[in-house]
Order: structure tokens, then C-alpha cells, then sequence
């Protein structure tokens, strides 16, 4: 499995207040020698094409799967020895209903586009997934069906009325840690809050931000789900998921954003762009460090912050190779360059929620699984046909 993280810049500016002056970061470091660790070459894929979205489990114990293959298929793998245990299956082209009692049947079947995020409950029973076919599905993860369905917006409200949405997409799904709230964001540039039982919205957070495809599809979340962050190619931004006030916004000078990640305690954000990752600090607006990717000037397709906020994980495809970078977030150094299987870029990164594993995807469909702790490569996965 193949990771992709992508560094961003940001001058920073807030609603209504004055934008602190740009400060120089405490330091760049970007060692010219760290530990590299390489997964073997194998023809071993875990889909077709592109990985569009990983997740892991609460417990480690399960990791989901989703990509751009013709089937949409989502695929569920053992996180301990890496055996393939499920597909949900998708659909090869939409489904059109012509009446309610066809609607119900056709949105009890998989996604008919891009898996685009993925992300399981915290009792690990249910499977959120959106995709390009602008739904966001529940699946019961036992019984292996589709529990509900949602669609997204469609149309832009407004003084004058609501304006329709060309082609409209969810970029991306987020379970709160409680498992109470179903948030997701959309191309119009909104965040919607929904009650996870009833799906009834709740809440909703308009950004003004046609929001951003990216490594983590454009909405992140904070671990202990109280923070929120937005973002397009210029600005990101992050919001209070309670309140739904923003925090703090800020906007890239130059190579515009490819990734945002948000440590787990919401107090600091990263931003990926061209062969850089800036972490910032959420209260005051002050950039904290700077940290440049090896090798080719190359965007940052995906970063992911480890469990416990020590290490930033970042897929960076340095040097024009698959791969990704580890750094220290304490001191700026660069622990580790994971190098994937085949020369194709790593676009898709998950850490397991216990802090002991390292998922990356790849454009070829490769997946691999890493161990945290010591850096060690420990699999790729591998669709053979047969379930476990």
C-alpha cells in the first residue's frame, strides 16, 4: 500500500480580526540522511487502480479499502495477517429510479462511483463510505449490506434562492468519536452536521470553500472530534464543530494547498503544497515549523499526524519515487522515508486509532501496511479472489 502526503504553506488571515504578521519558522529541517525502509517489489494489488480512501478500525483489527476501479467495490482486510474477510460490492454505472419503491432498492445497493472516504464507527459495526456518486452509505459491517442512505446537496441556498449544483459530489464522510454525529462536506462548499441515528441534519457550516479534493478528501477531523478543517487550493481553514464558529483561516502564498491534517488534539494544523508541510498553531496564527520533502519539487498528496502527535506522516512521493516521509513533529527531523512497491505515487495514508499501524495507497492499487512503532514494513494486500 502506497502513501501520498502533501506539505501546504499558509499566510494567515481570520474573520474579522487583523492577520498576525508571518513569522519565520523555528526551523527547517529536512536531514539529508534518514532510515529507509522498502517494501519489496511484488505485483501483489489490493484493487485495479487508484486507492481513493483508507480506514482502519478502533481496534486495529480491520482495515476498509475503497478505489477508482470499474466494480466501486469497498474491501474489508484483516489488520493482524492482512486476509481479505469482504467485498461490498458496487455498481459498474448509476441506477436511475423512476419511483420511490425503485429509489429505496436502488440506494440499499453499493456506490456506483469513486469510493472516495472511508471511515468506521467506534464499535467497529458500521462502515460509512462516500463516493462520487454523491452518497454517503451506512453499511452494517457484520451482515456485509447497505443499512441507509444519503444524498448530497444538490442545489446552493441563497437570498434569491437556491442555485443548482453541476454535478454534485461528496468529497468526504467523518464519524465523530462518540459516534453520535455524521459529518460530511460537499463540492458546494458546505459542512453538513447530521444525527448518525436519525440522519436528520442538524447543523450546517457554509465555508464558502468549493472544497478541496485531497488526500483526505477535502474534510478533516480532529481525533477527539471537536475541530473540523475545510480547505481549496488558496486558503483552509478550521472550525469549531460545536459552535460552528471558525478558529482560525489561513492562506497559502504560493503552490497552493494539496493536504490538511489537524494534530489529535485540534491545536495544531499542517498544511501540504509543493515539496512542503507548515505546521501552524490554531490559537495564535503562528507558523511553528517548516518542513521541506526530499528530492523533486513534488505536492504533497496526503499528511496524517500519529496518534499520539509526536510524528507526521507525510506522502510525498520524494524524489519522484513512491513513497512516503516520517518526521519528527518535536525537533523537525526526518525519521524515515517508507519507500512503496512499484514506481507509482502514494496518494492515500490511515493510522490505525490504537497507534500501531500505517496504511498507504497507491495510484496501481497497492496497499501496504506498515508498524509505527519500529518504521517496519509488514505487508502488501493482495486480492486473490478468495475471502477468508
Amino acid at each position: 500500500m502506497h502513501v501520498i502526503l502533501m506539505p501546504l504553506v499558509w499566510s494567515l488571515s481570520m474573520a474579522g480580526v487583523a492577520a498576525p504578521e508571518l513569522q519565520t519558522p523555528q526551523a527547517t529541517v529536512s536531514p539529508t540522511v534518514a532510515v529507509e525502509i522498502a517494501s519489496p517489489t511484488t505485483a501483489e494489488r489490493a484493487h485495479s487502480r487508484w486507492i481513493g480512501s483508507l480506514a482502519f478500525s478502533a481496534d486495529g483489527k480491520m482495515l476498509a479499502t475503497g478505489a477508482a476501479d470499474s466494480s466501486n467495490s469497498i474491501k474489508l482486510w484483516s489488520g493482524d495477517d492482512g486476509a481479505l474477510l469482504a467485498r461490498l460490492e458496487g455498481l459498474k454505472e448509476r441506477m436511475f429510479a423512476l419511483n420511490p419503491e425503485s429509489a429505496r432498492a436502488v440506494d440499499a445497493l453499493g456506490h456506483a462511483g469513486m469510493i472516495a472516504s472511508l471511515a468506521f464507527s467506534p464499535d467497529g459495526k458500521s462502515l460509512v463510505s462516500a463516493s462520487f456518486d454523491n452518497s454517503i452509505k451506512t453499511w452494517s459491517v457484520t451482515d456485509r449490506r447497505v443499512v441507509s442512505t444519503v444524498h448530497g446537496a444538490t442545489a446552493i441556498p441563497s437570498a434569491d434562492g437556491p442555485t443548482e449544483v453541476k454535478n454534485p459530489v461528496v468529497w468526504a464522510a467523518r464519524l465523530t468519536p462518540d459516534g453520535k454525529q455524521l459529518v460530511y462536506a460537499d463540492r458546494t462548499g458546505s459542512i453538513h452536521i447530521l444525527d448518525a441515528t436519525g440522519l436528520a441534519e442538524i447543523g450546517r457550516i457554509e465555508t464558502y470553500l468549493p472544497v478541496a479534493y485531497g488526500s483526505q478528501s477535502g474534510l478533516v477531523m480532529s481525533a477527539n472530534g471537536k475541530r473540523v478543517t475545510s480547505f481549496d487550493y488558496d486558503n483552509a481553514e478550521v472550525w469549531d464543530l460545536a459552535s460552528r464558529a471558525s478558529l482560525r483561516s489561513v492562506k497559502a502564498p504560493s503552490g497552493g494547498i494539496t493536504s490538511v491534517a489537524l494534530s489529535p488534539d485540534g491545536a495544531t494544523l499542517a498544511t501540504g503544497t509543493i515539496d512542503r508541510v507548515h505546521l501552524w498553531d490554531v490559537a495564535s496564527g503562528a507558523m511553528s515549523r517548516e518542513l521541506k520533502t526530499s528530492g523533486i519539487r513534488f505536492q504533497v498528496y496526503a499528511i496524517e499526524f500519529t496518534t499520539d502527535g509526536r510524528r507526521l506522516i507525510a506522502a510525498s512521493n520524494p524524489a519522484g519515487a513512491a513513497g512516503v516521509e516520517v518526521w519528527s513533529v518535536a525537533d523537525g527531523n526526518r525519521l524515515a522515508l517508507l519507500r512503496g512497491p512499484e514506481f507509482s505515487w502514494v496518494r492515500q495514508i490511515a493510522v490505525s486509532p490504537d497507534g500501531k499501524s500505517l496504511a498507504t495507497g497507491s495510484e496501481s492499487g497497492h496497499v501496504c501496511v506498515w508498524t509505527l512503532n519500529s518504521l517496519a514494513f509488514r505487508m502488501c494486500l493482495r486480492d486473490a479472489g478468495q475471502l477468508k
